[in-house]
């Protein structure tokens, strides 16, 4: 299957994971989702600030999976850039740049991030 070099596979692999992570992303969000959504937000905000960044991820992943808000998706995208997985940071943050539903304030961050990265 030869190689259109290691990149267009990272950002087809980072696609797929974001892709995967958003189609999961609960649609009936109720009160007891919220709840515990809020409560993996700040448990990731915890660890982020204990600059354990792994588990900040999979906090906020699974803060979003449960109440789907743009603005978590956001900070995972940060805990992704701090740990070096460009790909995926790249591809959150040029998601949210592009959508229609993301606040002017989010839309810009992502802009602003993805910018930063370069030829991400």
């Amino acid at each position: 299957s030869g190689g259109g070099g290691g990149e267009s596979d990272e950002q087809q692999r980072a696609a797929q994971y974001v892709d995967t992570l958003v189609s999961r992303a609960n649609r009936q969000v109720d009160d007891s989702a919220v709840e515990r959504g809020l409560a993996y937000f700040e448990a990731a905000r915890q660890s982020n600030e204990a600059e354990d960044f792994q588990t900040a991820t999979s906090y906020f992943e699974n803060s979003f999976l449960l109440h789907p808000k743009l603005n978590t998706l956001l900070s995972t995208g940060n805990m992704h850039l701090k740990m070096g997985n460009l790909p995926i940071a790249a591809e959150i943050y040029r998601r949210i740049s592009l959508d229609p539903s993301a606040s002017a304030q989010a839309r810009e961050m992502a802009a602003r991030k993805l910018q930063a990265m370069g030829s991400w």
